[in-house]
């Protein structure tokens, strides 16, 4: 049984949260000068009674800073009061998204109340619900039985068993707990909410129903007991049902929030989306000075990705209530998500300056850090959110996505686990981790990740496109193209879905659907030249290519100036060995977009093909000119100096690349082959080949490097090793052969040695070292 499914649900016993706090300095100020004033005069008890009084008073209008001040009042006249302490708990409770520091508060409060006094049920019964929010479900129990043993008709007492019974799996026995509370008191409403809910957790949805309309009866103007009906008719698939319960509720309490919001959310779930927008607005003008409505509003707007909408909305519920926390954070998450910074800051500082500690206002700052690509900052703001309220989900969800920009991904999971922990519904968080274990080739718990989303939205596309992924990656093929199938059908202008099938219809040959998809794609997103690549690989694949560039051109018509499609046509050209052709296609992208490093690149290529050294030079400068820290354009640099005998220039141009990565092979072998050839450096040439056979252990040219650079230091044994190795994966290359002959010879295996160095002369005779082998060979027949 999922009991934080179950538990996660007891907002109709704390009453409604959220609700934005009027709060105002000079009303904080009066009240407290009024306070000051009362108590100077008047016995400790009539005193405490004034402040119990005035608090309660400010706790029904929802003006929770000054209640929290009257009852502190209170305490400090009389602090062995248990209601004192119970009100300031219940006072904390219904801030705006308490948070950890605050739970604790109530904590303490409740305990102090119970400890003072054992009998104030109302407070044993608050503090063991408090429990099974922290799934401390024996304390509730305990609290249970204590509350039902001083009073056996106290029914929140039998409410508060029911679900610490339940807690622990024992569902029927909870069911059997309330069937007898309802016997004992047939006209608490809350009974038969958690009945239903209990009913529910079992999916037996029709006694759920049956509960809930004995509710409705007993009291036709209940609005939880009629909203819970509509919802678990939404939920099995009775829309008319459900819109006529929520049509009611409104109709029996116009203006109700609750209400509005549950017809709201039922509209969005139908796609109504028109309907929703009209409702979400009408709860706004029901209380044009309350924040919720817009906050709800602008909500609806982000959740549709209508961020402007959004940002309006949240900016109009300021004019009307100006002091809002809860919109000025709302406004900076939404200019955040538009990446305008600058006015995101200004309101992010304004409640920094409130409270430097409040968890979202450094939630916020962490978000504008990562949008502005400053990692280190983002990491340590969302710490320091974090610090204040350990169990706030999005922002672990949001340390995730920095860690993983930083390629710490073992971090980023982590924190993913975490933003689950506290939010199991919170589905991009469960599809990030999806795929980072995808992306680090842990395909059956991205594959489980995302499945965990499709058991609730069956049709979420993301979700089928990873989950389709895993199944491809282990060959389910079928079960692949299902998923891929249904994403199409939830996300139709989606152009992913139409190239992972695709890609399904190429392993199954049937390039004519294969080609359709692609285009399919094509059409909806031109600009995606990945697709139009694809389809210029299918024709290649199939030895078609001047279908490919046939295909291209056509695509070129309609963006003639798009450098990545003129650039796509250089490496067609490039593959068909047309080098006049593709040097136009990249000399075009280069003149649209001069920026475009890879036709700098490529276009090196082309004239080092064309034998026309100085030209591929230029480039490969030009495209380091462009992009400093893109490794290609050292490496090939390089081979073109060492091509044309400019060692210097070589090893100036290899030590380059290394130190900006480290860990770049072929810069490693040729500057270690380098060193090794002109015998100079032997020492750094063993490190640095040493490092290039790391990197990629079974690269027979690094082999022979690394056992060339041995045969050089006399370690002819190792040599040896390696050289075979090399020679058994490069049996055409008569350099290697040579190399391995030299190493035999020299460790006095003269029958292997001219095995070898044979047949280094019979691959080619004129190869470097092919004189000392001819050499060797001769003078060893003669002996």
């Amino acid at each position: 049984m999922n009991t934080g499914a179950l538990y996660g649900s007891l907002s109709f016993i704390y009453g409604k949260g959220g609700i934005e706090m009027k709060y105002s300095i000079k009303a904080t100020f009066f009240a407290l000068a009024i306070a000051y004033l009362l108590g100077c005069t008047g016995s400790p008890e009539s005193r405490y009674a004034q402040y119990m009084t005035r608090g309660e008073e400010y706790l029904d209008a929802l003006k929770i800073n000054e209640a929290i001040i009257e009852f502190k009042n209170a305490i400090q006249i009389l602090p062995k009061k248990s209601k004192a302490h119970y009100k300031m708990a219940l006072a904390y409770l219904k801030m705006e998204k308490p948070s950890k520091a605050y739970i604790q508060k109530v904590y303490a409060e409740l305990t102090q109340a119970v400890g003072i006094d054992p009998g104030l049920l109302d407070a044993q019964v608050k503090l063991g619900e408090l429990y099974l929010l922290t799934k401390e479900f024996d304390k509730a129990r305990e609290k249970a039985e204590i509350v039902v043993q001083k009073d056996d008709n106290y029914i929140d007492g039998w409410i508060l068993m029911a679900h610490s019974v339940a807690s622990k799996g024992e569902v029927d026995d909870a069911i059997s707990i309330m069937k007898k509370t309802i016997e004992k008191n047939p006209e608490y409403l809350n009974s038969y909410m958690t009945l239903a809910m209990l009913y529910s957790a079992q999916k037996d949805t029709e006694s759920a129903k049956i509960t809930l309309k004995k509710a409705i009866a007993k009291q036709g103007d209940a609005l939880k007991p009629r909203l819970a009906l509509a919802e678990l008719y939404r939920r099995t698939g009775k829309a008319n049902l459900a819109v006529n319960e929520l049509k009611e509720a409104v109709k029996n309490a116009p203006g109700n929030k609750q209400a509005l919001l549950a017809l709201a959310r039922y509209y969005m779930s139908t796609r109504q989306f028109g309907k929703a927008e009209e409702t979400f607005e009408t709860i706004i003008k029901v209380k044009p000075q309350d924040p919720t409505g817009y906050v709800l509003l602008g909500n609806y707007f982000m959740g549709r990705n209508n961020l402007e909408g959004a940002e309006n909305t949240y900016k109009r519920g300021l004019k009307n209530s100006p002091k809002s926390l809860r919109l000025q954070k709302s406004v900076a998450e939404v200019l955040i998500s538009r990446k305008n910074l600058t006015e995101a800051d200004k309101y992010i500082d304004e409640i920094l300056k409130i409270s430097n500690k409040d968890y979202v206002g450094l939630y916020l700052r962490g978000r504008a850090y990562l949008v502005g690509n400053k990692l280190k900052e983002a990491i340590k703001y969302f710490k320091l959110s974090l610090n204040e309220e350990p169990n706030f989900p999005i922002t672990h969800y949001y340390l995730a996505l920095a860690y993983q920009a930083k390629g710490s991904n073992k971090s980023a999971k982590g924190e993913l686990s975490k933003a689950l922990k506290f939010s199991p519904g919170m589905y991009k968080a469960r599809l990030a981790l999806a795929n980072l274990y995808m992306n680090s080739g842990d395909f059956q718990l991205g594959q489980e990740e995302a499945e965990k989303v499709l058991a609730q939205i069956p049709f979420h596309p993301i979700a089928n496109m990873i989950a389709g992924d895993a199944k491809l990656r282990k060959g389910k093929v079928d079960e692949a193209e299902d998923n891929y199938k249904k994403a199409i059908k939830a996300a139709p202008n989606d152009p992913r879905g139409y190239t992972k099938l695709a890609l399904i219809y190429r392993i199954k040959h049937n390039d004519k659907k294969a080609f359709e998809l692609l285009e399919k794609a094509l059409a909806i997103n031109p600009k995606q030249i990945a697709i139009l690549r694809m389809i210029s690989a299918v024709h290649i694949s199939n030895k078609e290519p001047e279908k490919a560039i046939t295909r291209i051109l056509k695509q070129l018509k309609l963006e003639p100036e798009n450098p990545h499609i003129f650039y796509l046509l250089g490496m067609v050209y490039m593959t068909v060995k047309n080098y006049d052709k593709a040097e136009q296609a990249y000399k075009k992208a280069i003149k649209i977009n001069n920026n475009l490093v890879g036709a700098y690149v490529n276009l090196g290529k082309v004239y080092a093909k064309k034998g026309l050294v100085d030209e591929a030079i230029a480039e490969y400068k030009a495209a380091m000119a462009v992009d400093p820290e893109l490794i290609p354009p050292y490496v090939l640099l390089g081979v073109l100096y060492q091509e044309k005998g400019r060692t210097k220039d070589a090893i100036e141009i290899y030590k380059k690349a290394l130190q900006k990565n480290k860990n770049i092979t072929p810069a490693s072998n040729n500057l270690a082959w380098i060193y090794a050839e002109t015998d100079q450096n032997l020492d750094e040439a063993l490190t640095l080949a040493e490092n290039a056979k790391t990197t990629a252990p079974d690269n027979p040219e690094i082999s022979d490097t690394l056992g060339w650079i041995f045969y050089k230091k006399g370690l002819y044994l190792k040599a040896i090793s390696l050289l075979k190795e090399s020679a058994s994966k490069l049996p055409n290359n008569p350099t290697v052969h040579y190399h391995l002959g030299m190493a035999y010879y020299k460790n006095n295996n003269i029958e292997l040695a001219k095995s070898e160095l044979a047949k280094s002369l019979g691959i080619d005779s004129s190869f470097t070292g092919a004189e000392e082998a001819k050499k060797i060979v001769n003078e060893q027949s003669q002996k």
